[in-house]
């Protein structure tokens, strides 16, 4: 019994440490927050008068995103200071604007003061400005370069340093909620469960979660059959269908604009006449694949308590209204994300079992998805060093069975050389350019206009490594290679670059980033909110679930915010040091349990960073969409390795009492 309050004491410190640092830093600071919409991508930028006017020093700015929705801009505020007048310019050229509201608000969300809308009072290079419903709507000048709008205050505002009451009452609800958890599984781990009703309840539970994918599953399917659901379309849904309709015995459909799996499913039901039936695929596929990897989760827990929790959580992803949405699109992601799950409930399997069946489904997997998108490849590379480490474990203990370890790392590395391969001899009818053959070059070509030549020190890099810095190409900076009607793979004025991107652009732009390590990583982390969160947007996580299920309370386990993530960095390596104390290596003689199966789960979050990068220097056009996938396997990860930290909590607690269950 000592030993076991020893660990729950222990955890809720460890647990509600993590969370109060989670919080402290956004409970302390201030911000002022601008709820607005742009016609522009520009940046805006908010000046404080402190008794010295308006200076730069005095100021914070902020990225604009054009977009018809509202979205939240967020600048430091000088909390502790006395601001006299403010000065807010919205953009830096022409363009409109229309405010919501403006508040100074703590991290958390709390609000301190609250601007009325008629304190903002357009002043400089503001052509229109009406207000309606509460909101000022501001159209800058034609050739506005400094549209500034005056925020009239009638007495100096100076906002205190203390933290808001609600800061308070959040920590003592998260110690509240924290306790009660650890009571609950104090009270399972002391239940002596003579008539085995624990189990009985797991297994009814699962069912409950098992009906409710497949009711989810039937009800979209049939409002697909009806029509009253329609498939979305992207930039790339006309290439998937082109080569969709292509015969199988066409080289084309194989190596063409796209890796083959999407074609090929889409193929298997006639996707390029009935776009419906694309999306009911996508949806059976995404439905059997979650629960595909729940099940093989809940199977290699040991807890029936943690078995209920993993079901949930992983076979009801599904569900979530961002997996629903794209399940929808007639793009890859869809069955990228699916193909991450049966490739991850594969790679467990494999790891726990090892038998031959294993290895050969494993391999079939592998194949299917790195096939799927170009960058699962990397996937598969990365998670094919866990197996090579397994043969030499397996060589230096004489042990049997080694050879089908080293078929399958060679196999994986074989899969990962086919696709490169792929990359760079497409074939293509309708590629004008000789240098299109490879899905790589255009990529190159966005990094080359929007990364390199806005910057004289990037071009002269280039130029001394062979590029030919020309007029015609300098015109191209902050251009796309798709600008004007794809310019930069049809002028003939650009004839030598194209060649010259082609034999050596990947090179330079790797040997550029090997030599400019603080712009390799700053610049990725400047965007971690889009290589973190779905859509770049927090909260995507199981705050919306598909209706009529409301199931908010699993968001706590995924990494929906920055405290989510803090939390994560805290336990993580809390628990891996804890193992390391309580299970000494010459006691984990047994490690084909959750002692093999924790580091693995580490190892499969931690690759989500190096593809992170990746993916951010791979393409700069459409960052988010991009990076779906790696966050999908980024979340999944942080869930197992919660639920496997948790199940082995649970055991160590009852070690006393059932030793032979232990690991």
């Amino acid at each position: 019994m000592g030993l076991r309050w020893l660990w729950m004491g222990f955890a809720l410190l460890v647990i509600f440490g993590a969370r109060y640092w989670s919080l402290y830093d956004d409970a302390h600071a201030k911000y002022l927050n601008v709820s607005m919409k742009s016609s522009a991508e520009d940046r805006a930028q908010i000046f404080y008068d402190l008794g010295q006017g308006f200076t730069e020093a005095s100021s914070e700015k902020a990225t604009v995103h054009a977009s018809e929705q509202f979205r939240e801009y967020r600048f430091l505020f000088p909390g502790g200071k006395r601001v006299f007048n403010l000065r807010f310019d919205p953009l830096q050229s022409p363009g409109q604007v229309e405010i919501r509201r403006m508040t100074v608000t703590d991290g958390l969300g709390n609000v301190f003061f609250d601007y009325d809308i008629e304190q903002l009072l357009p002043f400089h290079q503001i052509s229109r400005s009406d207000r309606t419903d509460g909101r000022l709507i501001v159209v800058m000048d034609a050739a506005a370069d400094d549209p500034q709008i005056h925020i009239r205050l009638e007495e100096p505002l100076l906002i205190s340093q203390e933290v808001h009451p609600a800061y308070r009452t959040e920590l003592l609800l998260s110690f509240g909620l924290i306790l009660f958890s650890l009571f609950l599984i104090f009270l399972w781990v002391a239940w002596q469960d003579e008539k085995n009703i624990k189990k009985w309840l797991c297994h009814g539970l699962i069912a409950l979660g098992f009906t409710l994918v497949a009711f989810h599953c039937l009800q979209t399917a049939i409002a697909i059959l009806d029509r009253s659901i329609q498939p979305f379309g992207g930039g790339d849904t006309g290439v998937f269908l082109h080569m969709a309709a292509l015969e199988w015995t066409n080289p084309w459909f194989y190596h063409g604009l796209r890796p083959p799996v999407v074609p090929f499913l889409y193929s298997l039901v006639n996707g390029s006449q009935n776009m419906h039936n694309i999306i009911l695929l996508q949806i059976v596929v995404s439905c059997a694949s979650w629960l595909f990897l729940a099940s093989m989760t809940s199977y290699y827990l040991k807890d029936y308590l943690t078995k209920v929790f993993a079901f949930y959580l992983i076979a009801l992803i599904p569900l979530n209204a961002f997996m629903h949405y794209w399940n929808l699109v007639i793009l890859s992601e869809s069955l990228s994300f699916s193909f991450l799950a049966v490739f991850l409930g594969a790679y467990l399997w494999y790891f726990h079992r090892r038998s031959i069946l294993s290895v050969i489904l494993l391999a079939i997997v592998a194949l299917i998805f790195t096939f799927t998108r170009d960058t699962d490849a990397y996937r598969v590379l990365l998670l094919s060093l866990p197996i090579l480490f397994l043969v030499v474990q397996q060589f230096r203990k004489n042990a049997q069975g080694v050879m089908r370890h080293i078929v399958l790392f060679v196999i994986f590395i074989t899969i990962f050389v086919g696709s490169n391969v792929s990359t760079s001899n497409m074939q293509c009818r309708d590629c004008r350019s000789p240098h299109m053959n490879a899905r790589w070059f255009m990529p190159t070509m966005n990094n080359l206009f929007q990364r390199i030549l806005p910057f004289e020190d990037r071009v002269k890099f280039y130029a001394d490594h062979g590029l030919p810095v020309t007029p015609e190409l300098m015109a191209m900076k902050y251009q796309w290679a798709s600008s004007n009607d794809w310019q930069a793979a049809f002028d003939p004025k650009l004839a030598a670059q194209r060649e010259w991107n082609y034999l050596h652009g990947r090179q330079t732009y790797m040997k550029f980033l090997i030599s400019h390590p603080t712009y390799t990583f700053s610049s990725a982390y400047e965007h971690r909110g889009v290589l973190l969160y779905l859509d770049g947007s927090e909260k995507a996580w199981f705050h919306d679930m598909v209706k009529p299920i409301n199931t908010k309370v699993l968001s706590l386990f995924f990494l929906n915010n920055a405290h989510n993530l803090k939390v994560f960095m805290v336990l993580c390596p809390v628990s891996l040091i804890l193992i390391l104390i309580f299970y000494p290596v010459r006691q984990r003689k047994n490690r084909e349990g959750h002692l093999v199966t924790i580091p693995l789960i580490v190892y499969i979050i931690l690759t989500t960073i190096p593809i992170g990068m990746l993916i951010f220097h791979g393409d700069i056009m459409d960052l988010a969409r991009h990076s779906f996938t790696n966050i999908i396997q980024l979340n999944v990860g942080v869930v197992l390795f919660y639920l496997f930290m948790v199940d082995l909590l649970i055991m160590r607690m009852r070690r006393r009492q059932h030793e032979n269950e232990f690991i």
